[in-house]
């Protein structure tokens, strides 16, 4: 099982599908297909985003933006077996909201279906027959063209309560494995994290629970009025080079303090050699590795939240491979090392705004 796209649902389309053209380089593409799924779509490599507001006529996007702060409203899956997923569905009494149906396509029937996820997701099920170039060869009016290959994971915040529930449903329903786990906390609040990887591909879920009243993950349940995805991670071949150009094209991300950075030479497996350390620290990008692989570097940084309530933001992220003797060890996991500092990031952008207490 693997991203097929996300679907943001917003006021207003338009501005978002050029924000996306401009901003990040992505193509915006007009194939039927997609347009049977949401009113635009803007695409790079294997990112596919679509993006729908109310005069769409989309029933499901009004109901959404009445409920819910803008954000993604669906987190769409490619599947190997729709029948069999669609049989245990039925088992277990989950309802398709949108029955097995078929799209003609140039490569072939799409079959799909769509059920309730958590909270505020909806789950487009897609099975295709192949996986043909889902867009034209493209040059962006550029010099520099944003290296993007592939929708990393999305992270879905519950109530405090509903981890082990929601991770449960994830689990039988779409047969989600967990992972990792891990417990955040500073002086002022903290988090409960468990990680979902589908054993059948690359979809992976973080969820993530509240442990305090003001924590991060209460502020988003509070704005967004219930349980959905905080943020989704956009994997880079290259990150320095493309939030460097993403600051110059005025995005805002979360700043990282200098201590950080003086402190990261004192972690265990600290690869001295690498030559991009300043270049990192200039950029404000978090970096994490395992011990015994300090080349297998995973690289993350995350953006201010997009829309009017402080709900969704975009993770970037580089995944590092290391030469070993059997292969290429790409980093894994999703950065235990950097939590701490993204949690006291967020936390001084929630200071910031009145909401920490």
């Amino acid at each position: 099982m693997d991203f097929e796209y996300l679907h943001l649902f917003v006021h207003n389309a338009a501005v978002w599908r050029d924000w996306f053209v401009k901003t990040l380089d992505f193509a915006a593409i007009a194939a039927p297909t997609w347009q049977a799924f949401g009113e635009l779509a803007v695409q790079r490599d294997r990112i596919l985003i679509l993006l729908s507001s109310p005069g769409s006529g989309r029933r499901e996007v009004s109901h959404f933006l009445h409920h819910y702060a803008e954000g993604v409203g669906d987190v769409a899956l490619r599947v190997r077996d729709l029948d069999a997923i669609a049989a245990r569905l039925q088992r277990l009494g989950v309802p398709l909201t949108a029955p097995i149906s078929t799209e003609v396509t140039a490569a072939g029937p799409l079959r799909w279906c769509r059920i309730s996820g958590w909270g505020s997701l909806t789950h487009t099920l897609i099975e295709r027959p192949a996986d043909p170039p889902r867009s034209p060869v493209w040059t962006p009016p550029r010099p520099i063209a944003l290296p993007w290959l592939a929708i990393d994971h999305a992270v879905l915040n519950v109530p405090e309560g509903e981890l082990l529930a929601a991770a449960t449903w994830y689990e039988k329903c779409l047969g989600f494995q967990p992972e990792q786990q891990f417990v955040i906390q500073t002086p002022r609040s903290g988090l409960r994290s468990l990680v979902l990887k589908h054993p059948d591909g690359d979809a992976t879920l973080p969820i993530n629970e509240p442990t305090s009243d003001n924590s991060q993950v209460q502020e988003f349940i509070t704005q967004h009025r219930g349980a959905g995805i905080q943020h989704a991670a956009l994997k880079t071949a290259d990150l320095v080079t493309t939030i460097a150009e993403l600051r110059r094209r005025q995005v805002q991300f979360l700043s990282v303090p200098a201590s950080y950075y003086q402190q990261l030479p004192n972690r265990a497996g600290f690869w001295r050699a690498a030559g991009d350390w300043a270049a990192i620290a200039q950029q404000q990008i978090l970096v994490d590795w395992p011990a015994d692989s300090p080349q297998s570097r995973l690289l993350q940084t995350f953006t201010q939240p997009l829309f009017e309530r402080p709900t969704f933001f975009w993770e970037f992220i580089e995944r590092q491979s290391a030469p070993t003797p059997t292969g290429q060890r790409p980093a894994d996991g999703f950065g235990e090392g950097n939590f701490q500092a993204l949690f006291e990031a967020i936390e001084r952008e929630q200071q910031s705004r009145g909401s920490l207490g």
